[in-house]
């Protein structure tokens, strides 16, 4: 549902739970706000970044925009002494999506335009599938999805070069461009009123193929989750 003039803002607040690092198998639990605005064809999110829908027709839409990558810190975890760190950057985003009665098709490539991060690019694929349990007032969403990411972004997340084999005494190895991983993504949304809602989240994600056996991987089946309380203006 949408206003008259389409504008809309959530504010929440929560709790998630994510494994120190891509690959790590220690945990991490933080305090997280949320925010998001949407007006017209334009949204801004912490997690989706800011985006413009330009392209509407029929079943399909798309367009452009810019998030954060937060890249990687060897703080995060102590298997990563040695490592060094993968700078957080700036992504050029472009997205599209099919929808159909029951479910929809997402795509969106993603871009450093800084080249001080990763350098490379990712792409994102996702099923995704939404239903109201009966008179409930709670929502489902389910999905599944794949990424597909260039050299440079596995090299700089996944890849141990000779003077980090070194430093960290882990083995060297380096990537070719390919499957990244699998993921399957469930979403609860519990409506309280038409203003605030109670949302859980749980995320299943397996990392495939050559990054699978870097190195840096202690654990390749990776889970995450996350609570918050939401308030819809």
């Amino acid at each position: 549902q949408k206003d008259n003039d389409h504008k809309e803002v959530t504010i929440g607040f929560g709790f998630y739970s994510s494994p120190t690092y891509e690959g790590g198998k220690k945990y991490t639990t933080r305090a997280t706000p949320f925010l998001n605005f949407k007006f017209k064809n334009i949204s801004i999110n912490p997690i989706t970044g800011v985006r413009a829908n330009f392209m509407k027709w029929e079943n399909w839409s798309g367009g452009f925009g810019l998030g954060g990558n937060f890249g990687r810190y060897a703080k995060q975890d102590q298997y990563l002494s040695g490592i060094g760190n993968v700078s957080s950057t700036l992504e050029s985003i472009v997205f599209a999506k099919y929808k159909a009665q029951f479910y929809s098709i997402n795509y969106a490539l993603y871009t450093d335009i800084l080249q001080n991060g990763h350098k490379g690019s990712y792409l994102k694929g996702s099923l995704d599938t939404g239903f109201p349990l009966l008179d409930t007032g709670t929502f489902v969403r389910t999905s599944l999805s794949m990424t597909l990411a260039d050299e440079n972004y596995l090299d700089s997340f996944f890849r141990v070069s000779p003077d980090q084999s070194l430093s960290s005494g882990l083995p060297e190895y380096s990537l070719s461009p390919g499957l990244k991983d699998i993921a399957a993504n469930l979403l609860m949304i519990y409506k309280f009123n038409n203003k605030v809602s109670l949302s859980g989240s749980l995320s299943y994600k397996e990392l495939m193929g050559e990054v699978a056996k870097s190195p840096i991987v202690q654990r390749k089946n990776l889970f995450s989750g996350g609570i918050s309380l939401n308030y819809r203006y």
